[in-house]
């Protein structure tokens, strides 16, 4: 599990950085010559329904992948545990090759062995990645997933506090008074809903009291019924369009939709759009 350290990560830098995993699992191995992955810039946004203002950005999360670093931790006690404090990214390059834009990228060398393994990230669904418009969602999906064939279908129990930066993407001050029951309602209950509405997946919270105060958190994943695989439908994400437009911070407009809801924030931001078209004809 991710757990950031300095800086935010967003849900477009969240998606790019798991598509662009998916795509070095497939290559398998670094290239030769520049011992690094590599990827058309199209390809990986694409891989999450990106637009241009999303290619835009790229730049930008290219390089706080770089420069933030994050704790690996891993969600099972079974699992290496020597991770430690480190950039999602070792280095990353942007070139043009061929009249097209181009990433190159390598992982930390204690890292590379961890992210290619099978095992940890296989049973991802790309289609079901680009699908996600809240990084709590997202990051709680690339979890769960790993549980799906689970015997017990459940996955670790960790106390809930852990759980607060791995959801929000946003590190965890140690002076931080964060309630449970705010945390549960605009970030655990909001991933849930959007995993159980638009993945492959059934997710349910667990919430494990330690007398009369909730202490641990931990999630039931199980597979959706084949007659249900059909049906699920994306969550509307036009205000985060608007929002994005508008240049509104990522991490800001995500939190704003995960509050308010898609209707209530898209009316907020067309008021919005019409008083600065005002003020641009007044001036």
């Amino acid at each position: 599990a991710i757990v950031p350290t300095s800086g935010t990560i967003t849900r477009v830098a969240r998606q790019a950085y798991t598509i662009m995993l998916l795509l070095a699992k497939e290559q398998g191995a670094e290239d030769a010559k520049t011992q690094m992955f590599s990827s058309p810039v199209n390809s990986i946004i694409r891989g999450f329904d990106g637009n241009l203002g999303s290619k835009v950005r790229l730049k930008a999360d290219l390089k706080s992948m770089v420069s933030h670093v994050v704790e690996w931790q891993s969600p099972s006690s079974g699992e290496t545990q020597e991770w430690g404090a480190l950039p999602l990214l070792a280095e990353v390059r942007l070139k043009l090759q061929g009249g097209e834009h181009w990433v190159q990228w390598a992982y930390p060398p204690s890292l590379r062995q961890e992210m290619l393994d099978p095992q940890i990230f296989a049973k991802l669904n790309r289609s079901t990645v680009a699908k996600f418009r809240s990084h709590a969602g997202l990051a709680l999906y690339e979890i769960c997933a790993r549980y799906q064939d689970n015997p017990s279908h459940l996955t670790s129990k960790r106390e809930w506090r852990w759980w607060v930066p791995v959801l929000t993407g946003k590190p965890l001050a140690e002076d931080s008074k964060v309630e449970f029951r705010f945390f549960n309602r605009d970030t655990v209950k909001p991933a849930v809903q959007e995993i159980n509405e638009i993945s492959e997946l059934l997710v349910e919270a667990k919430e494990i009291r330690v007398g009369k105060t909730i202490q641990f958190l931990q999630f039931e994943v199980r597979k959706k019924p084949t007659a249900q695989l059909g049906r699920p439908q994306a969550l509307e994400g036009s205000a985060l369009a608007k929002a994005e437009k508008l240049g509104i911070p990522d991490a800001l407009a995500e939190d704003l939709w995960l509050r308010y809801g898609n209707e209530e924030l898209l009316a907020a931001l067309n008021k919005l759009s019409q008083r600065l078209s005002q003020v641009a004809r007044d001036r």
